[in-house]
C-alpha cells in the first residue's frame, strides 16, 4: 500500500507487520501518493501525486521481495530526452503531471499503461509554453525496464485540468473487419478514445459528453476552437473543471461484442 506522505509499505499478510518502507520522494517538497499498486511479476508499481504543489510526476517499479527501486520513469522529460523541448525554460522541474490512479496491464505485450495527471500550474499556462509531455496522457511502459514504448496526448498544452486521471480499459475487438487489440480510455476533455495497445494508434475518438472546445479531434488535438482559452473575464467551455468524467473505475461488457465500422475508424 501507499500513504499520503509518499511511501510505499509492503505488509506481513499474516501479522500485518511492516516488512518493507521504500521512500518514494521527500513530501514536504509536494509529493504525496493515492494510488492502488499493481504488482506484476517480481514488481510493485506505482506513481506520485501533487501536481498542483510543483513536483515532477513520475512512475516507479520497485522489487516485491525487498523495496528496492527497479526502475523510475519521470513523466516530465529531463533535458537531452526527447519531449523536453515541449516544456519552456525550467518548467519541467515543477510541471507536475502526477499519476494518481491505477493504470492496467497486457501480459501479452508486457506493458503497463498508465494515464497521466495535468501540468502545472493548471490554468496559467504562459510560464510553461508548449505541449507539456506527457501530462495529460497515456503512457505505455515496459514492465522490465520502465521504458516508454509508445504514448499518446490527449490534450496537449492542457489549459483545463483535464488531467487523464482514468483507468485503462484493455480490449480485444473488431474495428473494421479486422481484429485489434485496444485500450479505451474515456477522457476527462469530453472525448472517449479508442487507442491500439501495441502501438498507440487512435480509432474513432467521440464526443461522449457535450464538449465546445472541440467538436471534432483532428490529429493534432491542441487545435482548439477560439475563445475556450480561461482568462480573468471567464469564458464558458464545456466540459466544465469537473470534466467529462473523472477517477470512477470503469468497466466494460465484451458480451455486446461491439464492432466498430471503416466509417468510424477513419472518424
Amino acid at each position: 500500500m501507499v500513504t499520503l506522505d509518499a511511501h510505499l509499505l509492503a505488509l506481513d499478510m499474516k501479522t500485518g507487520a511492516i516488512v518493507w518502507d521504500a521512500m518514494m520522494q521527500d513530501y514536504t517538497m509536494g509529493y504525496a501518493s493515492t494510488i492502488a499498486p499493481i504488482v506484476v511479476k517480481n514488481k510493485v508499481i506505482v506513481g506520485v501525486a501533487g501536481g498542483e504543489f510543483g513536483i515532477r510526476g513520475f512512475i516507479d517499479a520497485y522489487d516485491a521481495q525487498t523495496g528496492k527501486l527497479a526502475w523510475r520513469f519521470y513523466t516530465i522529460p529531463g533535458p537531452g530526452e526527447p519531449g523536453h523541448e515541449t516544456w519552456a525554460g525550467d518548467s519541467w522541474k515543477i510541471g507536475g503531471s502526477g499519476v494518481w490512479v491505477t493504470g492496467a496491464y497486457d501480459p501479452e505485450q508486457n506493458l503497463v499503461f498508465y494515464g497521466t495527471g495535468n501540468p502545472g500550474p493548471d490554468y496559467h499556462s504562459e510560464s510553461r509554453e508548449g505541449d507539456n509531455l506527457y501530462s495529460t496522457s497515456l503512457v505505455a511502459l515496459d514492465v522490465d525496464t520502465g521504458k516508454l514504448r509508445w504514448h499518446y496526448q490527449f490534450t496537449p498544452h492542457d489549459v483545463h485540468d483535464w488531467d487523464s486521471t482514468e483507468v485503462p480499459v484493455l480490449a480485444d475487438m473488431t474495428i473494421a473487419g479486422q481484429p485489434r487489440k485496444v485500450v479505451m480510455f474515456a477522457n476527462r476533455n469530453g472525448f472517449y478514445y479508442t487507442l491500439d495497445r501495441t502501438n498507440g494508434r487512435s480509432s474513432p475518438r467521440k464526443p461522449f459528453v457535450t464538449t465546445t472546445w472541440r467538436k471534432r479531434l483532428p490529429r493534432r488535438p491542441a487545435d482548439r476552437i477560439a475563445g475556450h482559452t480561461p482568462n480573468e473575464k471567464g469564458a464558458v467551455t464545456c466540459p466544465d473543471i469537473t470534466g467529462g468524467t473523472n477517477f470512477w473505475p470503469p468497466t466494460f461488457d465484451p458480451s455486446t461484442r461491439p464492432s466498430l465500422s471503416t466509417r468510424e475508424k477513419r472518424a
